[in-house]
């Protein structure tokens, strides 16, 4: 962008210089030119430094949006997290047999993970400490 800005600005010096020199005739047009170029780069000034604006406002709602998009990563592991702990405990509250102590059915363990799996002996624990 500001390259762009510098080559545009660099070509209005060039032109009002050659209008400058006065080899032309048409002083009229010279200074019409003259003055059309002047509000040319004024604009162009006002032009670049609002794009510049813009461009550190997107970036600062993009950091924003990455921190909130972590934010609502975490409360929805720690949601999940809570959801398989509430279900664990009502599937191991369920697969106890409390006449013997064991578990009726170990099928399951496999597919649980070994957090699940502490849950699970920690609810069977609980049901029945012995």
């Amino acid at each position: 962008m500001e390259e762009l800005e510098a080559s545009v600005v660099a070509g209005l010096n060039n032109m009002d210089s050659l209008l400058s020199s006065g080899k032309k005739p048409g002083s009229v047009l010279n200074s019409r030119l003259k003055s059309n170029l002047m509000e040319v780069r004024l604009n162009l000034h006002k032009l670049a430094a609002n794009l510049n604006l813009t461009l550190n406002q997107l970036d600062s709602v993009e950091k924003d949006t990455e921190v909130k998009e972590k934010q609502l990563e975490e409360v929805l592991q720690k949601q999940a997290a809570d959801e398989n702990a509430h279900e664990l405990e009502a599937r191991g509250a369920d697969a106890v047999d409390y006449e013997s102590g064991r578990l009726k059915n170990t099928s399951n363990m496999v597919n649980l993970s070994d957090a699940q799996r502490q849950q699970f002996e920690k609810v069977k624990n609980q049901a029945d400490p012995a």
